[in-house]
């Protein structure tokens, strides 16, 4: 076989190459689409600074607070930071608590099932047994890869998740992602 894609020979049997296509097969777990959640919530700026923001005006009265021997200022800032950082740790966790419980309660099908990825030619195939779906290469937005995900984003809003356990190896999951934004450059 010649395929054009991987240069590697083992594979694991999910993966299923062809002369002009990858077909990979796998099926997310619970914990993947959780791990996706959180991990890309962790990532955006936006979410630090609000946290951060909301945590200093909750304490800010403990910072604003002062008396005559200057004693009370330092152990209120000390206060105020520490009271600062709890807050913040518990947005955190309530964040990731409350995507839990989302995940828990929509139980979505369309993720939690077998997929059938394609790469082709033409562009990116998803299929389940719900739906399929093929993304040009000009539609794909971008790709992002973590060691426990690859992250293809089809919009701003929407993305398929890989678990990088298809593959044999790490370097197989990078060669992966090096081919899909190959195809993205060259459209």
């Amino acid at each position: 076989m010649n395929n054009p894609y991987f240069s590697s020979e083992s594979y694991k049997e999910n993966v299923i190459l062809t002369d002009s296509e990858i077909e990979l097969i796998y099926e997310n777990t619970f914990f993947d689409v959780l791990y996706f959640y959180i991990y890309f919530c962790f990532r955006k700026a936006l979410m630090h600074i609000v946290f951060g923001l909301y945590s200093l005006l909750v304490v800010f009265p403990v910072f604003n607070k002062r008396d005559n021997t200057g004693v009370g200022f330092y152990y209120s800032v000390i206060l105020g930071g520490v009271a600062c950082i709890v807050i913040y740790v518990f947005l955190w966790l309530l964040t990731v608590l409350l995507s839990l419980l989302y995940l828990w309660m929509i139980n979505n099908k369309g993720f939690l099932t077998e997929h059938k990825i394609k790469v082709t030619r033409e562009g990116l195939g998803n299929q389940t047994k719900y739906s399929q779906s093929l993304f040009f290469w000009n539609g794909i937005k971008k790709v992002h890869n973590t060691k426990r995900l690859i992250v293809v984003y089809t919009n701003i809003n929407r993305a398929i998740l890989i678990p990088t356990k298809v593959f044999s190896s790490q370097a197989q999951a990078e060669e992966f992602v090096s081919i899909v934004e190959a195809h993205m450059k060259n459209m």
